[in-house]
């Protein structure tokens, strides 16, 4: 995650800030990767076999892309910061869904 990328893609929502046709554009976009990555977990859900959401797939990708801008935030602040603290961090919130949804399974 580290890289040039963090620091371009903030200095993209700071000119969104300060600009409304920009920051509209932007915003779209966001929509967009949110949308297609909705796409994949509802495909993973379904071949994992596992049971119905807890949380719907278009809030889990926007839930995962807040993560990671959090991250990405950091680690432009704490560049020591390990990948693996946000892989931790994912794994903790896929198991806390699956959970999520044994417990509406009654399981």
């Amino acid at each position: 995650m580290g890289g040039l990328w963090p620091s371009l893609y903030f200095q993209f929502v700071a000119h969104a800030a300060r600009n409304e046709e920009f920051r509209q554009e932007l915003a779209t976009r966001h929509q967009a990767m949110r949308e297609r990555m909705g796409v994949v977990f509802t495909r993973w859900k379904q071949d994992s076999g596992a049971g119905a959401p807890a949380v719907p797939a278009q809030e889990v990708a926007a839930m995962m892309f807040f993560m990671a801008d959090g991250f990405l935030l950091d680690r432009i602040i704490e560049p020591d910061l390990s990948d693996e603290l946000f892989t931790t961090m994912v794994g903790v919130f896929v198991r806390g869904l699956e959970a999520l949804s044994e417990e509406q399974a009654g399981g």
